[in-house]
Formats: structure tokens, C-alpha cells, sequence
């Protein structure tokens, strides 16, 4: 019998590691190629899926019958699909057709005579961007300040230099071309490695004719401090701060109706917005930004540190335009190929970084496409790696231009079937509500538009359900109302007989903040001299607006809610809330003693904690209108939220002053000092985290070495 227990034991045990191992199989993303496929949901999550494209093969000069390329910098596809490799390191063009295969190698001349273009050296880079049409060749040449115009055959027509006719252009420019490309009307697009001010175009007859398409200077915190800093910094200081200026771009390409698509320098600090841009005739971003609110991210997502904690950022380096209406970059620090629509919505992210493994790379210096083909040019491996679209992919580029065209409908069975193999997948789940929205089926479409965080379409859905509600709620509606008119005329009438002839002043304490919200300027006054004020109230009235914190981060509706709702925090809400009022309180008390205020601490925290009681009051209905107000009625959530704010600065401003007996003068610059204190803590706290966080990478960092010693 004790062996038999033991046995079972025995039995039990291995039958629950077998389930735990194939729930730890199951539960692992699952990839049907050698490298991560992956998309990010609506909260920037990576999350595994099924591949858009795959890894077909890659292509050397040996495959070829040709000598091995030697650090290639750029290719393009011509007009009639061939593929041209700028093999800088043999100072030659190979060519290929759609099916890869060698059409001819072209090496350059001048006049009969052989031509070197970049330097004699042929250092990796010395030579950069290339362009065909069905007329001639553009070779951006950084190191020779040039671009070359060749002949098909590689015979040299003319060559752009640094325009020295020109107002705009100052003598200490610099003119680096690395990129170019040409419109169907026969101007010329120059990028120029560090200029700021955008692109530089050029006739047919290589004319200049000025700057195109420059990236404006956004105002972000870190440009306000940079200009605080120089102001009160002496001026040899200031003079070696960097100076504030647009962010230049790094590669660009053009589509058949002469938009030039340009990826943007990515500062290497967080994760930047805008950094692939659509630049219409006028140089404008007409780009669009998807169904979300906030502007489109492009490239690596997960905001994560690294192991010396810097930014783990993108480099986007290369984009092209592909004939299917996508757009593609690559990029060459997480060595990874995104793939976005027209509306900057995220498909696919595949590829990753090794020196060996088919469909990753080394150095991926250039990205191109041809029918349905992906193709990545590595500069250290010294050849293209193909990748090959997918029946997933395929299938889902389908459902995509379908929804572009407004066609809807037809595509709510592609989004069914794509939806099978990925059920949380954004752009499919969008997809199929819009095709619910389209047939009128609002309830479920809203589930679906949700899933896919398409806050506009779910308005409409929203509206069009509320209506129906509100037609068959009405007479209730109407009901209530008029017993609530009732109620409010004559039952104070029938109390009034019941009231006491002498009318009670005295508040009590847990009356008094009300009070204190309709009668603000007697009442602070009340609560100094008389000391009206409690505590515990106080205490309370804290708690009360901690909870409110919760509850409006978590109850609002999806429309006007942009937090992970899973990812709440209770100590990070609490600090925000609770911590802030601390924080304003121990900072106002600091300074009004060095103001010689009259204030205690006590009286401090109690005036300012009375203060929030109408923000919490009016915060409280948010979350029930959110989820009933569609987008086009955010004017009501608007108007909640400035009179919350209002009536509670106002009843920070009055309790402030009635502490300290200032004048209103006096009282603004001690809330305005109290303010600035608080940012310089931060800013040091900030500080000291930052060094302490690189001290401790660079101890771990040794201990690593001396470990593996």
C-alpha cells in the first residue's frame, strides 16, 4: 500500500511537470521563421505573430559569377525592375533583373578615360547613394563633395557641386551629398550629410534651386532647459552648449507621384515621433498618423535601457516606397525591418542582428523592393538578402488596401481569416469592426474597434448605440425628471415646517468644507482665525482624492482614456497624487518661511487639502459621461476638467493668502517660487538617478569582466 501511495505520488508528479512544460510551450511565442516576426499592440507591447514575409535567399558575388562585392552603400530598383548595387568597394554598379540574375557589371569613365569615384582607398562609405531612371545614373559622392551623372552605361554626363551662385547658401557649408533621388519631371533631390536646412533641388539642367522639405525645431522640455541654461550661464558657457536646430535626415526616397519619403536622425535620447516623413511638392508632412490621437512612432518601441542605461533606440537608415503602397525601413542599429501602411499603421517587424544566421544581418545598410520582394543590402556580409512575402502576407496587404479604399465589406472575410491566426492583432481587429460599422452592427463593431484602438470609428459605433438606448429610455428619463422637480419644490416646503424658527449658524466641521467651497473668501478667513479647520477633515478629504485618482484612471471611458489599464500602479498613483499635494505642501512651507509667512505646516496642509474637495466632486461624474460621450461632445469632459482645476487653484490661491496674511502679489510669487523649488528637486533627484544608475552599469560592468577572468 506505501509503495502503491508512493507510486501515485511519483505519477501525480510527473504528470504535472508534463502539463507545466506544455503549457510553457504553448505560452511561448511561436515563430515560423529563424528570427523574431513580431508586431507591437495598442500599448507598445512586442507581440509574436505570424511572418509577412520570409527569409528566400541571399545573393554574393560568387552566386553571381562575379567577383565578391566589397562594402556595397546603396542600391535601386530602375523603372523596368532592375536591381542596381553601388559596389563601392570595386568601384562598379551590378546590375540585376526581378529574378536576380547577373544582367552586367558597369564601371565608370570620363571622357574614354577609367573613373574613380569616392577615394582611392575605397573605404567603407566613401561612397553612398544611387539613383536610376531610364535616362541616367545618380551617385551621391560624399568624399569627392559631389554627385555624379552618368549615362546608363556608366559614361559621366555632368557632375552637381556646391552651389556658389546662390543667396541662400553661406560659404562654411558644407556640401556632403550621400543620397539622391529625381522626380518624373526631372528635379533633383540632394541630401546633404548635416544639413539643416532639409534637401537641396536642382533642375534638369542642374540648376540649384533651393531648400526643400527642412525638419522644424519642436519645442520640447529638453530645448526649454537648453534656453534657461543659456540664459543665466556666462556667455563662454553658453557658447559650447549645442545649439537648437532641426533634426537633418539620413535617407530619403520618391514614389511615382513625387512624394519624397525621408527618414529622419534620431537624436538617440527617447523614442521620437515623426521620424519617417511623407514631404509633399511644398515640402510639407502629409503623412498620415493611423487612427490614434498622437503622432506615429516609427521603429523600436520598447522603451528599455541598456546595460549601461542609455536610450535603447532606433537608427532608421534607409525607406523605400514599394509598389503595393507600403512603406518599409530598415534599421541599422536593432538590424530590423519594419513595414507600415499609408496611414503609418505597423504590420510586421522581422529580422534581427547576426553574422550568420540566413534572414539577419551584419550591417544592413540599404532596404529595396521588387514586386512582392523584399531586398536588404548587408555591407559587412558584402551581399542582398531576399525575403519573399507570405500567403499570411499577402492575405493581410489585402485586407489593408481594401480598408484604404473604403471597401470595407469586401474585406470583412480577409479580416476574419487573418483575425484566426492572430485574434488581437490591431489592424485586423479594426478592419473587421469598420466592416461591422459598415453593416450597421454597432454593438459588436464597438468590441472590435476597441481591440484595434480605433478610437474614431468607436465614437460613431458609440453614438449610434447610445441613440438607440436613448429612444427607449426616454419616457423613464422623462419620469425621473419630473419627480425630481417635484421633489425639489416641495419637499423643502414640507421640511420647512418641521425647522427650528432659529436658524443654527454654527458649521460643523465636517460641513465646513462645503461651506468653504460656496463662501471661499470668508471662509479661509474663518478657518485661520477661528480655527475652523481639522485634521482628521483634511485627512480625509486626501483619502477621498486619492480614490478619485484611481477611480478616474480606471472608470474612464476607453475614448478619453489613454492609460494601460493593466498595467496600473498603485504606488506610482498614489506618489502622483497623494505625493504631489506632500510634496506642494513641504515646498510652500519651505518658502514662506524664508518669506516670513505666518502659515504653520499644520495650517498649510489643512488649507490645501480643503481646497480639493471641488475637484473631487467634479471629477466624479467623469468617468460615468465618458463612457457614454462619443468624441465629437469632448467639450463637456473639457469643461468638467477647467472648472475642477479652476475652483481648486482658486481655493489654493485664497487659502494660501489667508495663511500667511500676504497680499494677492505676494501670495502669487510664493506659489510661483513654490512651483520652481519643486522642479529643481526633481531635476536633482533626476540627476542624482542618472549618475547613480551609470555608476552602478559601470561597477556591474567590471564585476562582469573580472567575473569571466
Amino acid at each position: 500500500m506505501k509503495r502503491m501511495r508512493t507510486g501515485m505520488k511519483i505519477m501525480l508528479f510527473v504528470a504535472i511537470l508534463v502539463m507545466l512544460f506544455q503549457f510553457a510551450v504553448s505560452a511561448a511565442p511561436v515563430y515560423d521563421t529563424p528570427y523574431a516576426t513580431y508586431y507591437y499592440d495598442t500599448k507598445d507591447n512586442p507581440v509574436a505573430s505570424k511572418a509577412g514575409y520570409e527569409f528566400s535567399k541571399t545573393i554574393s558575388g560568387s552566386d553571381l559569377g562575379i567577383t565578391e562585392m566589397v562594402n556595397p552603400t546603396d542600391m535601386y530598383v530602375s523603372p523596368d525592375k532592375d536591381l542596381y548595387i553601388l559596389d563601392n568597394g570595386n568601384n562598379r554598379i551590378v546590375v540585376l533583373n526581378s529574378d536576380y540574375e547577373l544582367v552586367k557589371e558597369i564601371t565608370f569613365t570620363n571622357n574614354g578615360e577609367p573613373m574613380q569615384i569616392g577615394v582611392p582607398d575605397r573605404s567603407a562609405g566613401s561612397t553612398s547613394g544611387i539613383f536610376v531612371d531610364d535616362e541616367e545614373i545618380l551617385i551621391a559622392d560624399p568624399v569627392q563633395n559631389v554627385v555624379h551623372v552618368f549615362d546608363l552605361d556608366g559614361n559621366l554626363k555632368a557632375q552637381i557641386t556646391k552651389p556658389t551662385d546662390s543667396a541662400i547658401i553661406s560659404d562654411s557649408f558644407n556640401f556632403v551629398p550621400c543620397k539622391v533621388v529625381k522626380d518624373n519631371t526631372g528635379i533633383i533631390y540632394v541630401l546633404s550629410y548635416g544639413s539643416y536646412n532639409g534637401l537641396l533641388q536642382f533642375d534638369q539642367t542642374y540648376n540649384f534651386l533651393g531648400f526643400y522639405g527642412a525638419d522644424e525645431v519642436k519645442v520640447t522640455a529638453e530645448v526649454l532647459m537648453d534656453y534657461f541654461w543659456k540664459q543665466i550661464l556666462p556667455e563662454n558657457a553658453s557658447d559650447r552648449m549645442g545649439r537648437t536646430v532641426p533634426v537633418n535626415y539620413l535617407s530619403i526616397d520618391i514614389d511615382n507621384e513625387n512624394f519624397v519619403y525621408a527618414v529622419k536622425y534620431d537624436t538617440g535620447t527617447l523614442p521620437d515621433t515623426e521620424q519617417v516623413k511623407k514631404l509633399n511638392p511644398k515640402g510639407n508632412n502629409i503623412l498620415e498618423n493611423g487612427t490614434s490621437d498622437s503622432a506615429a512612432i516609427f521603429g523600436l518601441r520598447e522603451q528599455e535601457w541598456d546595460n549601461v542605461k542609455n536610450w535603447v533606440v532606433s537608427r532608421l537608415t534607409d525607406v523605400v516606397y514599394d509598389d503595393l503602397g507600403f512603406i518599409t525601413v530598415l534599421d541599422s542599429y536593432q538590424k530590423k525591418i519594419y513595414q507600415y501602411d499609408e496611414q503609418s499603421n505597423l504590420m510586421f517587424v522581422f529580422g534581427g542582428e547576426n553574422s550568420t544566421q540566413q534572414g539577419n544581418f551584419a550591417n544592413p545598410v540599404a532596404i529595396e523592393s521588387i514586386n512582392d520582394n523584399i531586398i536588404v543590402l548587408d555591407g559587412n556580409r558584402n551581399n542582398i538578402t531576399i525575403f519573399k512575402r507570405t500567403d499570411f502576407g499577402a492575405l493581410f496587404h489585402e485586407g489593408i488596401n481594401l480598408v484604404n479604399q473604403g471597401m470595407y465589406s469586401e474585406a470583412k472575410g480577409i479580416w476574419q481569416e487573418v483575425l484566426k491566426n492572430d485574434s488581437m492583432n490591431p489592424l485586423a481587429n479594426s478592419g473587421y469592426g469598420k466592416a461591422l460599422l459598415d453593416e450597421g452592427n454597432y454593438e459588436e463593431a464597438m468590441y472590435y474597434l476597441k481591440l484595434g484602438d480605433n478610437k474614431t470609428d468607436y465614437s460613431v459605433a458609440l453614438e449610434s448605440v447610445r441613440s438607440d438606448a436613448l429612444s427607449t429610455i426616454f419616457p423613464i428619463i422623462m419620469v425621473v425628471i419630473v419627480l425630481a422637480l417635484l421633489a425639489y419644490f416641495i419637499v423643502p416646503r414640507i421640511l420647512r415646517k418641521y425647522r427650528k424658527s432659529e436658524y443654527d449658524k454654527k458649521v460643523s466641521k465636517w460641513k465646513y468644507p462645503f461651506h468653504l467651497m460656496a463662501h471661499p473668501i470668508n471662509g479661509y478667513t474663518d478657518l485661520k482665525f477661528e480655527k475652523k479647520g481639522s485634521l482628521l477633515v483634511a485627512n480625509i478629504i486626501l483619502v477621498l482624492f486619492f480614490l478619485v485618482s484611481i477611480i478616474v484612471r480606471q472608470a474612464t471611458g476607453y475614448l478619453f482614456n489613454n492609460n494601460d489599464l493593466e498595467s496600473f500602479n498603485i504606488v506610482f498613483t498614489f506618489l502622483s497624487s497623494v505625493g504631489i499635494f506632500v510634496f506642494f505642501v513641504v515646498a510652500q512651507w519651505a518658502v514662506s518661511v524664508l518669506m516670513d509667512g505666518e502659515g504653520t505646516f499644520k495650517e498649510i496642509w489643512v488649507f490645501t487639502a480643503y481646497a480639493l474637495l471641488p475637484y473631487i466632486i467634479l471629477m466624479i461624474p467623469i468617468p460615468l459621461l465618458s463612457n457614454v460621450l462619443p468624441l465629437d461632445e469632448t467639450t463637456f469632459i473639457t469643461m468638467f476638467h477647467i472648472i475642477a482645476y479652476a475652483w481648486t487653484g482658486l481655493g489654493i490661491l485664497l487659502g494660501t493668502r489667508e495663511a500667511h496674511q500676504f497680499s494677492m502679489i505676494k501670495t502669487l510669487l510664493l506659489i510661483l517660487l513654490t512651483i520652481i523649488g519643486m522642479f529643481f528637486v526633481i531635476l536633482i533627484i533626476g540627476i542624482v538617478y542618472s549618475m547613480m544608475a551609470r555608476l552602478i552599469g559601470f561597477i556591474s560592468q567590471i564585476y562582469t569582466e573580472l567575473s569571466l577572468r
